[in-house]
């Protein structure tokens, strides 16, 4: 196992933790949209590498959509660090 694999994991886990909250959100389980997005912008705030292999333009798109939704449900702290997330993963693939 090489030193870089435990990152490639990391940011695996947060793709499919947005797309859980994605998925969840679009079949209307509301009360369970919450959990796994949130648990996705901690690990980000941890500033994994994501490197190139991975999509952070898609992650991003999915984080602020995301953001919008819990503001819409009611989660306005959870949403604004889902669009700050968003942002930031924005910023550095325009940089």
């Amino acid at each position: 196992m090489s030193a870089a694999e435990p990152d490639d994991h990391l940011a695996g886990l947060i793709h499919g933790l947005s797309n859980l909250g994605l998925r969840l959100a679009r079949v209307g389980r509301d009360d369970e949209v919450l959990a796994p997005t949130m648990e996705a912008v901690e690990l980000l705030d941890q500033n994994p590498p994501l490197g190139p292999g991975n999509d952070v333009e898609s992650l991003a798109e999915s984080l602020a959509w995301l953001g919008w939704w819990l503001r819409r449900h009611g989660h306005r702290k959870e949403a604004r660090a889902a669009t700050r997330a968003a942002k930031e993963l924005r910023r550095k693939t325009d940089a």
